[in-house]
């Protein structure tokens, strides 16, 4: 219910004083703060001069919203509908000769335009009671009133000098906010001088670490190469003994002979292992993709595992993988990652199984899994049987001999084919080790952000900031440019799986770099999703359609459809390659 506690007619300039005034004092007896009075007067002065101006004057009341939920103080002016334009509805920022309006729209909490027949209108101000006031009771309400038709409310004089102490006083709190600024941008300069600063000291650092990372790899490489030679002449030197080349040999002999070639393949093997894992650092071991069953696999590796048996009371199960489909990976990579497992359940489970399957999953992934009944590795050991040369000791009952590369490796291996490898286990219970690796190489790994790299050539930072959220979100590693020769640039350097463009772009439009993209062979394959920061025509629209991969005319506001889009593409056209190289191998295939 609503309460009128004065009427003024609004016909001149003292008048506008007045309903300053009389909503100021109104504010100040409901319980509102001194800026809360200064914005709600501020508000009716300004309605009533617009008022005055554009429509001739009108009436304007002040009233008091009862409700018991949301109780407020209202301001409802009065008039005549004549100028065009006349009034700005709500939420109208460009108000023309009207500019007042749309800032008392923010000094209140609602501004309605209420449009009534016979040429009138009227605007309806809201401003809600702060927390914890409430409205007075009916007596002091027909107070109020009384004091609102006073005569002490209509001095102009007074409320000058009142507007003028509001106008030094709202300067003080500017030069105050002025002065705090200053201080905190000189906090924030201060700071990213700091911030800059370790960037360098952790740059120099990361590369300083980089530089020694390759030198061992270096090393490591060269050590191995160097070993390889005399190891591989001790190899060929003691089985011509064990063969007689040279004449009998005792027993004693054969047997000393027997260990000396063991011990050298032993050690052809770590030195293999370090080669490996030596290549894999400096990004020097190719994966040579093929088209392969899992069925096969499975089959050469029991075969040539199960002499590796340390007890006839561990039995090695393959379990049936007829079901699942062609992989097109690197098969020797698969199959020396189950190699390293299968021979480690094998060293650790005394009685019992070791048990191999495959399983393929929703995403394009097949699950290797090597189960054993050993010993079980405890939860605070499991991180480290993944670093080069660690044991767990006193895992088994036994001697164990080995070097701790095969899990490292093994690792290392997974990920470089777009793949993960794990161990769940507990002490006394088993061990059960696992390898994903994509059905498609290459497949996985783009869609997961590993080698799924999108480019983002767009000269808004807001843009490029909310884009590489949603992109990195669905694991995708995003490259931005701010300009079209950086755009095209990175282009070529990076070469992206997917590119985004800003039609509007800084040194050259969006088109242009189209262009450009086009006429670069190495470029012209690259699909490319345009981000119409505009509206398009129905030509333009189409001439885009026809040149890229997909268009989406939404504002930043709404990139996660950019980032689904993007996603979406790299997962088809990824697969899609996959699914031909697949064929053409398959073609090949005698």
């Amino acid at each position: 219910m609503r309460v009128t506690l004065l009427t003024q007619q609004v016909l001149g300039d003292e008048d506008v004083v007045a309903v300053r005034q009389q909503a100021r004092h109104l504010a100040d007896r409901l319980g509102f703060d001194s800026r809360d009075q200064t914005w709600v007067a501020t508000a009716a002065s300004e309605v009533a001069r617009h008022m005055l101006v554009h429509a001739g004057g009108g009436q304007a009341e002040l009233q008091a919203d009862l409700d018991s939920h949301s109780p407020a103080l209202l301001l409802c002016l009065t008039g005549r509908h004549e100028a065009d334009g006349w009034p700005p509805s709500e939420g109208d920022a460009e108000a023309g000769p009207y500019g007042g309006l749309p800032a008392v729209q923010r000094l209140v909490d609602s501004y309605q335009v209420q449009r009534l027949p016979g040429g009138r209108v009227t605007l309806l101000l809201r401003k809600r009671l702060p927390l914890g006031s409430s409205m007075p009771d009916d007596d002091d309400l027909g107070s109020i009133a009384e004091e609102l038709r006073g005569d002490g409310l209509r001095d102009p004089a007074a409320e000058v000098q009142r507007q003028n102490q509001e106008l030094l006083s709202a300067l003080g709190e500017l030069r105050a906010r002025q002065v705090e600024l200053e201080r905190v941008n000189q906090e924030l300069e201060d700071t990213n001088r700091g911030v800059l600063a370790l960037y360098a000291e952790l740059d120099e650092k990361a590369e300083g670490l980089k530089r020694l990372s390759d030198e061992k790899s270096r090393f490591l490489s060269h050590m191995s190469h160097e070993f390889r030679t005399p190891l591989s002449s001790i190899q060929a030197l003691s089985q011509l003994l064990l063969d007689r080349t040279d004449g009998e040999l005792t027993t004693e002999q054969e047997r000393q002979v027997g260990y000396i070639r063991k011990a050298a393949v032993g050690l052809n093997d770590i030195v293999n292992d370090l080669l490996d894992i030596a290549k894999i650092e400096a990004g020097m071991v190719p994966v040579r993709p093929g088209r392969f069953t899992v069925p096969d696999m499975f089959s050469a590796l029991r075969g040539m595992l199960r002499p590796l048996r340390s007890s006839p009371t561990v039995e090695l199960v393959f379990e049936d993988a007829s079901g699942l489909p062609p992989l097109f990976t690197d098969e020797a990579k698969v199959s020396q990652i189950l190699r390293n497992l299968i021979s480690n359940a094998l060293k650790y489970t005394e009685q019992g199984e070791v048990r191999v399957s495959a399983q393929i999953a929703a995403d394009e992934t097949v699950t290797f899994r090597v189960a054993d009944t050993g010993v079980g590795i405890a939860e605070e050991h499991q991180g480290a049987i993944f670093q080069e040369f660690s044991q767990v000791e006193g895992a088994a009952r036994r001697p164990v001999k080995g070097t701790g590369l095969g899990l490292p490796l093994s690792r290392r291996l997974a990920v470089l084919l777009g793949g993960e490898l794990g161990v769940r286990s507990a002490l006394g219970e088993g061990a059960t080790f696992w390898a994903t690796i994509p059905v498609v190489y290459g497949a996985r790994s783009a869609q997961e952000g590993e080698r799924g790299k999108v480019l983002v050539i767009d000269r808004n930072r807001s843009s490029r900031d909310a884009l590489r959220a949603l992109l990195e979100e669905r694991r995708l590693t995003v490259v931005e440019a701010r300009s079209s020769a950086e755009g095209l640039r990175l282009a070529r350097e990076e070469r992206p799986q997917a590119i985004i463009i800003d039609l509007e772009m800084a040194g050259g439009s969006g088109l242009e770099v189209l262009d450009r993209l086009e006429a670069d062979p190495q470029l012209r394959e690259v699909p490319v999703i345009v981000n119409a920061s505009r509206v398009l025509d129905g030509e333009e629209r189409a001439d885009l359609e026809h040149r890229v991969a997909a268009v989406l005319a939404t504002p930043i506001a709404q990139a996660d459809g950019l980032a689904r889009e993007t996603e979406r593409l790299l997962t088809a056209i990824l697969s899609s390659r996959g699914a031909a190289l697949m064929e053409d191998s398959s073609a090949k295939q005698p």
